[in-house]
Formats: C-alpha cells, structure tokens, sequence
C-alpha cells in the first residue's frame, strides 16, 4: 500500500532538478502528498464523538488485517488464511483502514448513517459464516458486538425502526454518487471503487471466475468478498461525496496498494485470471494519476 505509493513519490524526488530544499516546489509537494496519504490512513484527533467511535473500529480491523492478518483470523476467528485469500485480505484490510479514517473525519450524523450498514452487514456475514461452520473462536462475541453497534448507530438515527424503513432514502443514499457525474477525481476514483463493490456484493462468481481472480471460491474467499464489496461502496460514496484532494488521496492507497497486492497475488499463482496483469496496470496507472493530482 504505502509501498507502492511511496515509490511513485520517490522516483519524483530521484529526477527532480537539484536544489536547496528549503527553495524546492517539487520537494514541497512531495513533502504535502506524504502529509495527505497520512491524514488518508490516520485519524488526526481522538475525540469522544460518534464518528471515531464507529471509525476506530473499522480502522482496527484495517490495521489487524495489514499487520497480523493470519493471526487475527486463527485467534480470533478460528481459521486458516493462506494464498489468495489472505491477498483478498489484505486489500479488505487496506479499504476498511481508510475507510476507517474517512468516517472519523466526517459528522456524526454521518458516522452514523455508515456505522449501521457497516455493523449490520458484518453482524450477517459472520452469522452466515457461523452457521457454515467457517468461523468459530470469539465470532459470537463480535457478532454480538457488532449487533449492540448497529443498534446504538440506529438509535442515533431516530431508532432502529426508523433506520430501516428509511434504509432506502437515507442510509443507503449515502453510497451513492451525488450531483453530476463528471471526470473529477472524486467521481474517477468513487465510481471504481463502488464498481468493485457491486462485482463483490452482487457479482462472486465473475471476481472469483477465469476472466478476474481465478481462484477457487471457498468459504473464507466468500466472507472476505463480501466484506470488500461493503467496504468499497462505502468508501466510494464517502469519496464521491467529497473533495478531488481527498479522492486523490484515497485513490493513491486503496489503487496503489491493489496494484501492490495484484502483482504479488500473480506472481505468487495465487491470481491466474485472463485479465489479471490488465487490471493490475490499471490500478497501477490509477494510483499515478491520483499522485499527480497530488502534485498538481
């Protein structure tokens, strides 16, 4: 992720024209785009607001997921993850740590309306997960966890009543593009991750399939798929909601970091589909136009 991110902006810095630094512009919109890809994975205060309090948890499972990702899957979930699994992993992780920031930056009305689908999507994907008897350990617990903070985010809504039967023109409004529909960054950026999220949702068999991921399509794979697709139309919506800077941001670790991961995966056999290497260019190519706009 900050990898790939990092070596885009050291090839900037390494033919940059030689001068004072102090006196540099190029070496002070280097320095700005290390500060912006910052301020996209950290969270800048630790106040007791609503908003860091659902995007604490969401960054956690981002970080967990980055740093340990087998341990946190065999502690506490009971399962193994290897191969292209844990690559799919990996990258759920790098949605859920920027997503995770991006909701403490926000309102708590906001954090609000994310948190409920982010904890009552997760409360069922685990169910499902419990009841294939993929996942066990401490799964209850966060099942239950994950339940209690739907319904405190519902209750900040007007009531869990209220939450779902508004869930069409409210809560789920809020992954959806806003305003018109043109080349900005937000949109070039919010638009693929939400495309991502609907091949992972509502299109398993193509992502896992020949043409994209080509691996098999089992039960952990299936978890992790679902929670990238919500983690990407979350995300989306946050960016296409927002500022081009912040796009750009985004773009450059979430698209750096599966260009990154894509590489690797191929590599590695893990990832043999038709149009694998394709889509890691792109990304790659994406996360540099992110970078650039950075500059600009």
């Amino acid at each position: 992720m900050v990898s790939f991110s990092a070596l885009l902006v050291g090839s900037a810095v390494a033919f940059s024209p030689i001068a004072p630094l102090s006196r540099n512009p190029r070496f002070s919109a280097q320095s700005a785009i290390v500060d912006d890809l910052k301020e996209t994975v950290l969270p800048d205060n630790t106040d007791s607001t609503v908003a860091n309090a659902v995007g604490y948890q969401a960054l956690g499972w981002g970080v967990g997921g980055i740093v340990f990702p087998t341990k946190m899957m065999s502690t506490l979930f009971g399962a193994t993850v290897s191969g292209g699994n844990l690559a799919m992993l990996r990258g759920l992780s790098v949605t859920n740590l920027v997503l995770g920031t991006a909701i403490c930056k926000g309102s708590d009305a906001d954090a609000a309306k994310t948190g409920f689908l982010f904890f009552a999507a997760w409360t069922q994907f685990l169910k499902a997960a419990v009841s294939a008897g993929t996942f066990n350990a401490y799964t209850g617990s966060i099942i239950a966890w994950n339940t209690a903070m739907a319904v405190i985010t519902a209750r900040r809504q007007g009531g869990l009543w209220k939450t779902v039967t508004s869930l069409d023109t409210d809560s789920l409004s809020s992954v959806l593009p806003s305003g018109d529909i043109d080349l900005s960054p937000k949109n070039v950026v919010g638009l693929q991750l939400s495309a991502w999220g609907v091949i992972s949702t509502f299109m398993p068999g193509f992502l896992f399939g020949s043409k994209m991921l080509g691996m098999k399509m089992d039960p952990i794979g299936t978890v992790t798929a679902s929670g990238l697709g919500l983690g990407n139309l979350l995300l989306g919506g946050k960016v296409m909601s927002g500022s081009d800077k912040d796009a750009s941001a985004v773009g450059a670790v979430v698209l750096g970091a599966w260009a990154v991961i894509g590489y690797a995966g191929k590599s590695a056999g893990y990832f043999t589909g038709k149009y694998m290497a394709a889509t890691t260019i792109w990304n790659a190519a994406m996360a540099a136009y992110c970078v650039k706009n950075l500059l600009d």
